[in-house]
Order: C-alpha cells, then sequence, then structure tokens
C-alpha cells in the first residue's frame, strides 16, 4: 500500500513538472518559430512571435524592443481573440485553450528601411504586468500558474559577426 501511495505521488510531481515549463516567446521570420534571422531588405516585413518549447499553455505576456532597425510599424494582429495591450508597450494574450508549441500568438507588420546589420528585436518584460515579466499560464487545472519565461532576441540583418549580442 505504501509503496502504490509513493508511486502515484511520484507519478503526480513528474506530471507537474511536465506541465510547469514555461517555454519562451521567440520573434521569428516564420509562422512556426523556426529561423534565426529576420531580413530587412526595405518593402513589407512580417516578424511573427511564437510560443514555443512548451508542453502546454493558455496565454503568454512580453513585450518587444527594436534595437537598430529602420523600420516603421505597420500593425499587428493575434490569432486569439482575447488580447490586450499591444506587443510595443506590454501585451497580454490569452490562448482560450491548453495548447503545446509551436503557438502562433501574433503577427506584426513593418514597413522596411534596409535596417543595419546586426539590429535586434528583443523579448522583454511586459512593464504592465505586477511585478513586471515575460510571463506564460500553463494548463494547471483548476488553477493555472503564471511562470516566468526567458527573454530573447532575434537579429536583424545578421551578417555573421554579430552572433556575440543576442
Amino acid at each position: 500500500m505504501k509503496r502504490n501511495l509513493v508511486l502515484a505521488i511520484c507519478l503526480i510531481l513528474v506530471a507537474s513538472s511536465v506541465f510547469a515549463q514555461a517555454g519562451l516567446i521567440v520573434a521569428a521570420p516564420d509562422i512556426a518559430g523556426g529561423g534565426c534571422d529576420i531580413y530587412d531588405n526595405g518593402g513589407l516585413v512580417i516578424i511573427y512571435c511564437v510560443h514555443d518549447n512548451t508542453p502546454g499553455a493558455t496565454g503568454c505576456r512580453f513585450m518587444l524592443q527594436f534595437e537598430g532597425t529602420t523600420m516603421t510599424y505597420l500593425g499587428e494582429f493575434s490569432p486569439f481573440q482575447a488580447v490586450v495591450g499591444n506587443s510595443h508597450s506590454g501585451i497580454s494574450i490569452n490562448y482560450g485553450e491548453c495548447l503545446a508549441s509551436p503557438i502562433h500568438v501574433l503577427t506584426i507588420s513593418y514597413f522596411g528601411g534596409n535596417s543595419p546589420p546586426c539590429s535586434m528585436v528583443k523579448i522583454l518584460n511586459d512593464p504592465t504586468a505586477t511585478p513586471s515579466g515575460i510571463y506564460v499560464t500553463d494548463c494547471t487545472s483548476p488553477v493555472p500558474n503564471r511562470l516566468s519565461a526567458p527573454g530573447v532576441a532575434t537579429f536583424i540583418n545578421s551578417d555573421g559577426s554579430c552572433r556575440g549580442g543576442g
């Protein structure tokens, strides 16, 4: 009996640790979150924000910051209906259900301006969150957990010399 109880507790702990993985939010050149660099050669530039490396999540919260770019913001769209804020000042996106990665959370359009090599887009803390942070909501039921996620940088117009900065 004791052995079965210990085994059951171990299984619950393992299952909990699987669902308690925040993953990360990435800015990518494609909707699946693949690709390492974004290119601004003038014209329309599309950046996809993707929730990656998570076994399951119900929402995320973050902000984007651009360094060195010469792109002009045109607009953004999320495939989810429950969105508060925007990518430049802090955005919260509720997925409406438990989803596994990769999860396309946001598409942002820019008019490119031939940004210089090694420009960056960074995923940063949402300053409107209390406390400020990059957060992911997991699929734990009945009460989901708010987990911290790491910030990630993606290079724009990488020329091979900028690998140390992101």
